[in-house]
């Protein structure tokens, strides 16, 4: 195990592993056809995390919706990225059940 702060604080942008975890792997699904390699991804990652280095304390974070500061300072910010594909929201949901579980 890794040595850190027993007070370090992991700050996790979830939306930035939702989208790696959605786009990194292959497409995975349940047997009654859902989409869900993005919540394997996600939950694999902080499995990972969580059995590297044990942490005590852990915040989740996701990029609020609307307006921005970011997107005011540089209106190009994200311009060109394509909207989510439609069962990417559906697997934050879950992700967002599974994180509420590890508290």
């Amino acid at each position: 195990m890794h040595k850190i702060k027993k007070n370090a604080l992991f700050l996790i942008d979830g939306s930035y592993l939702l989208y790696r975890s959605y786009y990194a792997i292959r497409p995975l699904q349940t047997s009654k056809g859902l989409n869900v390699q993005a919540v394997y991804g996600f939950c694999r990652t902080i499995k990972k995390l969580i059995d590297l280095f044990d942490p005590q304390n852990m915040v989740l974070v996701w990029d609020s919706k609307g307006k921005t500061l970011r997107k005011e300072e540089y209106e190009d910010y994200k311009a060109t990225r394509e909207s989510a594909p439609s069962d990417l929201f559906i697997q934050k949901d879950n992700i967002s059940e599974f994180a509420d579980l590890i508290k």
